[in-house]
């Protein structure tokens, strides 16, 4: 265990809880300072807990719940969208001689429908 603070006996009881329901499970601490980041370390306890049980192999990953597949968009309607801030345009600068440069739009729900009326969502969670 990682420099933890006495459990109280209201944890004690709990612990016992899991421990007699034959649950594996691991402990955290959040600390003072683990309370002001917006995103907490995992200990190295936790770590082998998640290696352990397959949880978690401290990679990055995405899961998707849906994938909406666009098509067709309606042209007509990109200017207005982006006069009306439902579509923003970042310039990504990828080198300092300018080559390879590009650009990120991000368009808002409400305007997706606008710009393209014909998309279809598939469900990847069935």
């Amino acid at each position: 265990m990682v420099n933890m603070r006495p459990f109280n006996p209201f944890e004690q009881r709990n612990l016992r809880f899991l421990v007699n329901l034959g649950l594996k499970f691991t402990q955290v601490e959040i600390t003072p300072t683990g309370l002001g980041k917006s995103i907490l370390d995992a200990t190295a306890p936790m770590r082998s807990f998640f290696l352990e049980h397959d949880i978690h192999d401290n990679k990055e990953y995405f899961r998707y719940k849906r994938i909406e597949h666009t098509k067709n968009p309606n042209v007509g309607q990109f200017d207005m969208l982006l006069e009306q801030n439902l579509i923003t345009v970042d310039l990504l600068l990828s080198r300092p001689s300018g080559h390879g440069d590009t650009y990120s739009f991000k368009i808002k729900k409400k305007a997706m429908s606008l710009l393209f009326p014909e998309s279809i969502i598939h469900d990847l969670m069935l």
